[in-house]
């Protein structure tokens, strides 16, 4: 995306503006410049769980935007690992408040189900993000020597 295409974005969802410049600022620290392939939410009610996947693009940014949950209701993140086909839990990511998880795209994940006593929806925001490789910050970190 260019600034024109962020600009029209945060104009029709101001709300999103805080958060990408958070998740901008986290990246640019020491992986240099991206830009968002895709930005939506998921809702997961109790019943309904996540499947083993992967993500395109470079990066996954998950937003935990519930302002009250309890941590009995679980609903967190799993990331896996894979070996010929098989996956091993590798982490557990605890749905929190206002919680930014951000992770290589090619990792194996899902989203947790919720417990039944949860009468909460499982919300998240995610961003799937894309390294600029015509940024000057990509160049000098993988040419630079």
């Amino acid at each position: 995306m260019d600034s024109g295409d962020y600009a029209k974005m945060f104009e029709t969802y101001p709300e999103l503006e805080p958060l990408w410049k958070a998740t901008d600022k986290l990246l640019r620290i020491n992986h240099g410049k991206f830009d968002v392939l895709r930005f939506y939410s998921n809702c997961n009610p109790y019943g309904q769980n996540g499947y083993i996947h992967e993500d395109d693009g470079d990066y996954t940014v998950i937003y935990y935007p519930a302002l009250k949950w309890d941590a009995e209701w679980e609903g967190g993140t799993c990331l896996y690992s894979e070996t010929k086909g098989e996956y091993d839990a590798i982490r557990y990511v605890s749905y929190k408040p206002n919680r930014l998880l951000v992770f290589p795209a090619n990792i194996p994940h899902r989203a947790m189900p919720v417990d039944k006593l949860c009468l909460e929806n499982r919300i998240v925001v995610v961003m799937k993000l894309q390294r600029d490789v015509n940024h000057p910050s990509y160049m000098e970190k993988y040419y630079a020597q």
